[in-house]
């Protein structure tokens, strides 16, 4: 279900958005908890959260983000890839602006591929160092080598407001994996129309229905 919040909140306890609800909150919001707000997702969906207001933190305060993988429809000796990035900030995240770390994600070391796009060549390049950085805005993908659903997450703060991307190379293959850095849907005729000048009117999002594919969606024609 859907929820609108008109004034503040003040969380000392444990907030959680469940599985495809949404939450909107005009006011200012406090999390003085870690993982105080859970943003829960599983096989039926992601919750999503909406700040119009501002976030404050107490020393302790911290937000869970979760992300569902769905793998256990896979033959043996197929895997699903899943295209995320990160929605909080790491406190441990040391490189220019915000950010997270590979093992941010609560993941199997021994268990999980995760890759990045490398536009100048035009290619994908598996990342495996656990302390390995992944700026706000920059996609990447992962992978398990079993045939189950998991639920990964991240802790920290939520990005909000305005956002810059990654730097966009334009140096070869002119594609880019940039990830939305909200816990909310956002719409991509508004992301086009303020930034139309370095980006394409259409983007392509993987599909893993059927033998899986890339789905693409344009301004102009609309799409999946």
């Amino acid at each position: 279900g859907s929820l609108v919040v008109s004034g503040d909140i003040n969380n000392y306890g444990t907030i959680r958005v469940m599985p495809d609800a949404d939450v909107t909150v005009v006011g200012q919001t406090l999390i003085d908890k870690t993982e105080g707000l859970v943003i829960a997702s599983d096989i039926t969906g992601t919750g999503s959260y909406i700040d119009n207001g501002e976030i404050f933190y107490g020393v302790d305060g911290s937000v869970k983000v979760e992300t569902f993988l769905e793998n256990a429809a896979a033959a043996a000796g197929t895997f699903y890839f899943h295209q995320i990035g990160p929605t909080v900030n790491s406190p441990y995240y040391t490189g220019n602006g915000t950010g997270i770390l590979l093992g941010s994600f609560d993941i199997n070391a021994l268990g999980t591929w995760a890759y990045e796009w490398i536009e100048p060549v035009g290619d994908w390049n598996v990342i495996y160092w656990m302390f390995h950085e992944i700026p706000t805005t920059k996609g990447f993908i992962l992978s398990t080598i079993d045939q189950t659903n998991h639920t990964l997450s991240i802790t920290g703060e939520l990005i909000t407001g305005s956002v810059s991307s990654v730097a966009l190379t334009y140096g070869g293959s002119n594609k880019e994996l940039i990830c939305n850095p909200y816990p909310s849907s956002i719409d991509f005729d508004d992301v086009y129309t303020l930034n139309s000048t370095v980006i394409a009117s259409n983007y392509q999002a993987w599909d893993p229905a059927g033998a899986g594919n890339y789905a693409t969606y344009s301004v102009e024609s609309g799409g999946t």
